[in-house]
């Protein structure tokens, strides 16, 4: 599967890769605001759960949020909640290599927060504190250093 956000409608776009002809065909398509506003634009980043079986995709806009889904046992994206960015303009966000956390630069208020994510329904969970970054707009893991 290839799973696109959409910056200007902001939307998941499902698609089924076939290798063997190097094409694409789509499956669906799904909103990731929190309701329906036509107006608002602003979608930015979108990671699967390193387990497969959670997607998430941030809104800038007027709701700031990350938008949760599940993974059904067809690849598709199904709705499973909202949370709060706790910033303004979610631009990017990654997931740890432990799977366990979910970070979100958030360019406008300039800051980097992290939330807990649950491994049997993908819920995010506000933990520690928010570190302040001018205009952060993205970020990597480094592997460990060994010496």
């Amino acid at each position: 599967m290839i799973y696109v956000v959409t910056e200007l409608t902001p939307a998941v776009i499902t698609l089924q890769w076939n290798a063997q002809q190097g094409s694409m065909t789509r499956l669906g398509v799904i909103s990731t605001l929190p309701a329906a506003d036509p107006a608002e634009h602003g979608g930015a980043e979108i990671v699967l759960h390193p387990n497969g079986k959670f997607l998430y995709a941030s809104n800038r806009g007027h709701s700031n949020t990350i938008a949760i889904f599940r993974i059904d046992h067809q690849g598709l994206p199904v709705p499973a909640g909202h949370v709060p960015a706790n910033g303004t303009a979610p631009r990017f966000f990654n997931i740890d290599p432990s799977g366990k956390f979910l970070i979100v630069a958030n360019q406008d208020s300039g800051n980097l927060v992290t939330f807990a994510i649950d491994s049997s329904s993908g819920a995010l969970t506000r933990v520690g504190s928010t570190v302040s970054v001018p205009a952060p707009v993205s970020f990597i893991f480094a592997p460990a250093l060994v010496r």
